[in-house]
């Protein structure tokens, strides 16, 4: 999260219970956004409209990008960041996957 201060919330999550587990935001976060953007990584990571699995998603809110990750290792395991528009998503992607694999590495 403070390596891009473009991003209001970063959080970890586990798709199979629809869980953020841990999170890390710029303001307090309701549980009900939480909620939100695991149905809705859980609906592009599985295939929204039905289509193939992903790994990689991204969603356009109001003055929001949100960016959805399935970890490679433990596919039920996620990472959520929510942007800025002018935020540098391929800089902001390398650094997700990065994570990703260290958590999958504990």
């Amino acid at each position: 999260h403070t390596a891009f201060p473009e991003c209001e919330l970063v959080a970890f999550a586990d798709l199979s219970s629809g869980l953020v587990l841990s999170a890390d935001a710029d303001t307090p976060q309701p549980q009900e956004r939480f909620d939100r953007l695991c149905r809705t990584a859980i609906g592009l990571l599985n295939g929204a409209a039905g289509g193939p699995p992903s790994h990689e998603a991204m969603a356009l809110d109001t003055g929001e990008i949100q960016v959805f990750l399935r970890s490679p290792r433990a596919p039920d395991e996620a990472l959520f960041c929510v942007c800025a528009p002018h935020t540098d998503l391929g800089a902001l992607l390398a650094r997700a996957r990065s994570q990703l694999e260290a958590f999958g590495e504990r």
